[in-house]
């Protein structure tokens, strides 16, 4: 049975983003509360947010935007690795030795990044080896 596990911090306010990047915004435009026939508003914040997945024109140059990308890369069944010890340093493919990998997509678990309202520079990311 398939079941669907939304892995995505709450964003608002409090969540922090890239230093430098767009910060989260929220405007309420119009409100029913102050008299409006609607409420209406609008959000403004980077699109690396939270959790997501880049599109490759974030890192390579001419490379697709995500509207290229087909869903079904994204969803479907996945295994989830846990990598310890990686926190400030990217993961390389001895880091995953003797782990299986029984799904066509993989979610790495570091805990390097545990508090998305705290920013830290210190978080784990993939090395070329790990993604080739």
């Amino acid at each position: 049975m398939s079941r669907l596990i939304d892995i995505s911090p709450l964003v608002d306010a409090a969540i922090e983003v890239w230093p430098g990047d767009t910060p989260y915004t929220h405007t309420r435009n119009r409100d029913i509360a102050k008299g409006a026939n609607i409420t209406l508003s609008e959000i403004r914040t980077t699109v690396h947010v939270g959790a997501h997945a880049d599109a490759p024109n974030h890192y390579i140059a001419g490379g697709d935007d995500i509207a290229a990308r087909r869903l079904d890369d994204y969803f479907g069944r996945c295994v989830v690795i846990h990598v310890e010890g990686v926190r400030g340093r990217r993961i390389v493919p001895d880091d995953i030795r003797g782990k299986s990998i029984s799904a066509p997509r993989v979610l790495f678990r570091t805990k390097s990044f545990p508090d998305p309202r705290k920013w830290n520079n210190d978080f784990a990311s993939l090395s070329p080896e790990l993604v080739d």
